[in-house]
Protein backbone atom coordinates (compact mmCIF):
# COMPACT_ATOMS: atom_id res chain seq x y z
CA UNK A 1 0.00 0.00 0.00
CA UNK A 2 3.01 2.77 0.90
CA UNK A 3 3.93 1.85 -2.27
CA UNK A 4 1.62 2.06 -4.36
CA UNK A 5 0.22 5.21 -2.88
CA UNK A 6 4.20 6.69 -3.21
CA UNK A 7 4.06 5.92 -7.07
CA UNK A 8 0.57 7.68 -7.08
CA UNK A 9 1.77 10.59 -5.71
CA UNK A 10 4.76 10.73 -8.11
CA UNK A 11 2.44 10.18 -11.07
CA UNK A 12 0.28 13.18 -10.08
CA UNK A 13 2.69 15.39 -8.98
CA UNK A 14 5.72 14.92 -11.35
CA UNK A 15 4.01 13.46 -14.80
CA UNK A 16 0.44 14.63 -14.85
CA UNK A 17 1.03 17.60 -13.32
CA UNK A 18 3.77 19.19 -15.47
CA UNK A 19 2.12 18.07 -18.41
CA UNK A 20 -0.75 19.85 -17.65
CA UNK A 21 1.33 23.49 -16.38
CA UNK A 22 3.32 22.65 -20.18
CA UNK A 23 0.06 22.23 -22.14
CA UNK A 24 -2.00 24.64 -20.73
CA UNK A 25 1.05 27.10 -21.22
CA UNK A 26 1.50 26.42 -24.59
CA UNK A 27 -1.95 26.90 -25.32
CA UNK A 28 -2.09 30.39 -23.64
CA UNK A 29 0.85 31.36 -25.73
CA UNK A 30 -1.08 30.55 -29.06
CA UNK A 31 -4.35 32.17 -28.03
CA UNK A 32 -5.22 35.63 -29.32
CA UNK A 33 -3.97 37.76 -26.18
CA UNK A 34 -6.41 39.19 -23.95
CA UNK A 35 -6.90 40.81 -20.71
CA UNK A 36 -6.15 39.22 -16.68
CA UNK A 37 -7.55 39.55 -13.74
CA UNK A 38 -4.69 39.74 -11.61
CA UNK A 39 -6.70 39.49 -8.58
CA UNK A 40 -9.14 36.54 -10.02
CA UNK A 41 -5.28 34.61 -11.54
CA UNK A 42 -3.78 35.24 -7.69
CA UNK A 43 -6.93 33.80 -6.02
CA UNK A 44 -6.55 30.62 -8.38
CA UNK A 45 -3.16 30.08 -7.91
CA UNK A 46 -3.82 30.32 -3.97
CA UNK A 47 -6.56 27.80 -4.15
CA UNK A 48 -3.93 25.12 -6.15
CA UNK A 49 -1.29 25.78 -3.96
CA UNK A 50 -3.50 24.93 -1.54
CA UNK A 51 -5.20 21.90 -2.62
CA UNK A 52 -1.88 20.33 -3.36
CA UNK A 53 -0.26 21.74 -0.22
CA UNK A 54 -3.69 19.65 1.49
CA UNK A 55 -3.08 16.89 -0.85
CA UNK A 56 0.73 15.92 0.25
CA UNK A 57 -0.34 16.62 3.94
CA UNK A 58 -2.69 13.90 3.50
CA UNK A 59 -0.31 11.61 1.65
CA UNK A 60 2.29 12.40 4.29
CA UNK A 61 0.05 11.06 7.20
CA UNK A 62 -0.56 7.59 5.15
CA UNK A 63 3.33 7.34 4.27
CA UNK A 64 4.16 8.45 7.96
CA UNK A 65 6.45 11.02 7.01
CA UNK A 66 7.09 13.92 9.58
CA UNK A 67 6.53 16.79 7.82
CA UNK A 68 6.28 18.56 10.91
CA UNK A 69 9.12 17.59 13.39
CA UNK A 70 9.82 19.82 17.06
CA UNK A 71 12.14 22.59 15.60
CA UNK A 72 15.22 24.15 17.84
CA UNK A 73 16.92 26.04 15.41
CA UNK A 74 20.27 26.66 15.48
CA UNK A 75 22.62 29.71 14.45
CA UNK A 76 24.33 27.79 11.98
CA UNK A 77 20.86 27.19 10.22
CA UNK A 78 19.51 30.19 10.01
CA UNK A 79 22.43 31.59 8.75
CA UNK A 80 22.88 29.24 5.93
CA UNK A 81 19.06 30.33 5.34
CA UNK A 82 20.09 34.18 4.90
CA UNK A 83 23.22 33.00 2.94
CA UNK A 84 20.91 30.99 0.57
CA UNK A 85 18.69 33.64 0.34
CA UNK A 86 20.85 36.91 -0.56
CA UNK A 87 22.50 34.39 -3.11
CA UNK A 88 19.35 33.14 -4.65
CA UNK A 89 18.06 37.33 -5.11
CA UNK A 90 21.41 38.11 -6.25
CA UNK A 91 21.32 35.71 -8.76
CA UNK A 92 17.69 36.50 -9.72
CA UNK A 93 18.47 39.94 -10.33
CA UNK A 94 22.18 39.72 -12.32
CA UNK A 95 19.84 36.48 -14.61
CA UNK A 96 16.63 39.03 -15.12
CA UNK A 97 17.64 40.25 -18.48
CA UNK A 98 18.29 37.34 -19.65
CA UNK A 99 15.10 35.01 -17.70
CA UNK A 100 12.23 37.73 -18.73
CA UNK A 101 12.90 37.29 -22.25
CA UNK A 102 11.07 34.01 -21.59
CA UNK A 103 8.40 34.65 -19.72
CA UNK A 104 4.60 35.12 -20.54
CA UNK A 105 2.22 37.70 -20.44
CA UNK A 106 -0.35 35.11 -17.95
CA UNK A 107 2.92 34.64 -15.50
CA UNK A 108 3.13 38.84 -15.60
CA UNK A 109 -0.16 38.80 -14.62
CA UNK A 110 0.46 37.46 -10.96
CA UNK A 111 3.31 40.36 -10.57
CA UNK A 112 2.28 43.07 -8.40
CA UNK A 113 1.78 46.18 -9.97
CA UNK A 114 0.93 48.71 -7.02
CA UNK A 115 0.41 48.13 -3.30
CA UNK A 116 -2.94 46.53 -3.20
CA UNK A 117 -1.51 43.79 -5.77
CA UNK A 118 1.59 43.35 -3.13
CA UNK A 119 -0.79 42.17 -0.30
CA UNK A 120 -2.28 39.41 -2.67
CA UNK A 121 1.39 38.26 -3.76
CA UNK A 122 2.51 38.38 -0.20
CA UNK A 123 -0.50 35.41 0.58
CA UNK A 124 0.51 33.87 -2.59
CA UNK A 125 4.00 33.78 -1.02
CA UNK A 126 3.56 32.96 2.17
CA UNK A 127 1.57 29.97 0.66
CA UNK A 128 4.08 28.77 -2.24
CA UNK A 129 6.54 28.83 0.81
CA UNK A 130 4.40 26.64 3.05
CA UNK A 131 2.96 24.59 0.45
CA UNK A 132 5.08 23.85 -2.03
CA UNK A 133 8.02 22.82 0.62
CA UNK A 134 5.88 20.43 1.79
CA UNK A 135 4.82 18.93 -1.89
CA UNK A 136 8.41 18.88 -3.84
CA UNK A 137 11.17 18.83 -0.56
CA UNK A 138 8.62 16.93 2.02
CA UNK A 139 6.54 14.30 0.43
CA UNK A 140 7.63 14.08 -2.95
CA UNK A 141 11.57 13.75 -2.44
CA UNK A 142 10.84 11.33 0.42
CA UNK A 143 8.55 9.15 -2.00
CA UNK A 144 11.41 8.98 -4.66
CA UNK A 145 14.17 8.70 -2.04
CA UNK A 146 11.95 5.55 -0.78
CA UNK A 147 11.04 3.94 -4.47
CA UNK A 148 14.59 4.37 -5.68
CA UNK A 149 16.21 3.83 -2.24
CA UNK A 150 18.85 6.40 -4.44
CA UNK A 151 18.59 9.78 -1.71
CA UNK A 152 20.77 11.33 -4.77
CA UNK A 153 18.52 10.49 -7.19
CA UNK A 154 15.55 11.71 -5.42
CA UNK A 155 17.36 14.98 -4.61
CA UNK A 156 17.83 15.71 -8.52
CA UNK A 157 14.60 14.41 -9.40
CA UNK A 158 12.21 16.00 -6.77
CA UNK A 159 14.28 19.33 -7.72
CA UNK A 160 13.67 19.21 -11.68
CA UNK A 161 10.15 18.33 -11.01
CA UNK A 162 9.86 21.87 -9.25
CA UNK A 163 11.27 23.52 -11.56
CA UNK A 164 9.42 21.71 -15.02
CA UNK A 165 6.03 22.50 -12.86
CA UNK A 166 6.81 26.47 -13.23
CA UNK A 167 7.14 26.14 -16.58
CA UNK A 168 4.39 29.15 -17.02
CA UNK A 169 6.89 31.27 -15.79
CA UNK A 170 9.15 30.85 -19.35
CA UNK A 171 11.73 27.87 -20.31
CA UNK A 172 14.48 29.84 -18.79
CA UNK A 173 13.08 30.15 -15.68
CA UNK A 174 12.87 26.26 -15.71
CA UNK A 175 16.78 26.25 -15.38
CA UNK A 176 16.55 28.97 -12.58
CA UNK A 177 14.20 27.72 -10.36
CA UNK A 178 15.60 23.88 -10.79
CA UNK A 179 18.99 25.20 -9.59
CA UNK A 180 17.37 27.24 -6.62
CA UNK A 181 15.17 24.18 -5.65
CA UNK A 182 18.05 22.57 -5.20
CA UNK A 183 19.54 24.83 -2.82
CA UNK A 184 16.48 24.26 -0.83
CA UNK A 185 16.41 20.64 -0.49
CA UNK A 186 20.39 20.75 0.51
CA UNK A 187 19.10 23.38 3.12
CA UNK A 188 16.17 20.60 4.44
CA UNK A 189 18.62 17.85 4.30
CA UNK A 190 21.28 19.28 6.06
CA UNK A 191 18.70 21.13 8.82
CA UNK A 192 16.50 17.78 8.78
CA UNK A 193 13.17 20.14 8.96
CA UNK A 194 11.29 21.64 6.23
CA UNK A 195 11.43 25.00 8.51
CA UNK A 196 13.68 26.84 6.89
CA UNK A 197 13.42 26.36 3.46
CA UNK A 198 9.97 27.25 4.01
CA UNK A 199 10.75 30.41 5.80
CA UNK A 200 13.41 31.07 3.02
CA UNK A 201 11.02 30.48 0.38
CA UNK A 202 8.28 33.00 1.41
CA UNK A 203 10.50 35.71 1.86
CA UNK A 204 12.07 35.13 -1.64
CA UNK A 205 9.37 35.32 -3.27
CA UNK A 206 7.99 38.45 -1.63
CA UNK A 207 11.45 39.70 -2.00
CA UNK A 208 10.60 39.58 -5.56
CA UNK A 209 7.21 41.35 -5.48
CA UNK A 210 8.74 44.38 -3.70
CA UNK A 211 11.50 44.46 -6.65
CA UNK A 212 8.84 43.94 -9.37
CA UNK A 213 7.17 47.33 -7.77
CA UNK A 214 10.15 49.70 -8.22
CA UNK A 215 10.14 52.48 -10.55
CA UNK A 216 11.53 51.86 -13.83
CA UNK A 217 15.31 52.76 -14.06
CA UNK A 218 15.56 56.43 -16.16
CA UNK A 219 17.25 54.90 -19.07
CA UNK A 220 13.86 52.55 -19.40
CA UNK A 221 11.93 55.21 -18.79
CA UNK A 222 13.69 57.44 -21.86
CA UNK A 223 13.04 54.59 -23.94
CA UNK A 224 9.22 54.37 -23.87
Amino acid sequence: MRTFLEIVYFVYVGVLLPYAIIRGTKRASKAPPKEINPSKASLVSLAILWFLGLFAIVCAHRLYIPLFPQWNPKWPELVAGLIFFSIAVASRQVMQPWLKKSVPPGFKSLLPSNIGGLSLWVALSISAGFCEEIVYRGVLYYSLADLTTNAWIAFVLSSLVFGVNHYNQGFRAVLFISTFALGLQGLVVWSGTLYTAIIVHAIYDIALGLLALRPPRRRDRNRS
